[in-house]
């Protein structure tokens, strides 16, 4: 009986997408998401966007309510002089970026949405322990 693996992300007709398999069913790769599993390899760390947002929420959601750790921020990067681009990540997940085209002030305010978003998503505080920091 093949077997098969289910991207734990992605549907398709009402059910988890079927990922295809390759290597001889070595590995499984969803088409729409990249996301990889090796079911004989328990050590496998899938590296798609979402594993990756995944991973980072779970190492660094309320890390920060400690008092050693500092709040997460948006860190504007300096671009070299005639760069088009505006780049940004958070202070504490460096693998999170965020760019723009034009360093503008709509821009800025775009790119500081973009974090707010991260922030909400990763390192938001329940609502009664924001209030008592405050």
């Amino acid at each position: 009986m093949p077997h098969f693996e289910r991207c734990p992300y992605c549907m398709e007709d009402g059910q988890f997408k079927v990922m295809t398999g390759h290597g001889g069913g070595d590995w499984f790769g969803c088409a729409r998401c990249n996301h990889l599993r090796m079911p004989g390899n328990p050590h496998f760390q899938c590296t798609c966007s979402k594993c990756v947002l995944l991973d980072s929420h779970h190492e660094h959601q309320n890390l920060w309510e400690t008092a050693d750790v500092k709040k997460p921020e948006l860190v504007i990067e300096a671009t070299p002089s005639g760069s088009p681009l505006l780049r940004g990540s958070c202070s504490s997940c460096p693998r999170v970026i965020f760019a723009v085209v034009g360093n503008t002030e709509e821009n800025r305010r775009r790119m500081q949405q973009a974090f707010d978003m991260h922030f909400h998503e990763i390192h938001h505080l329940p609502e009664d322990a924001n209030q008592r920091r405050q």
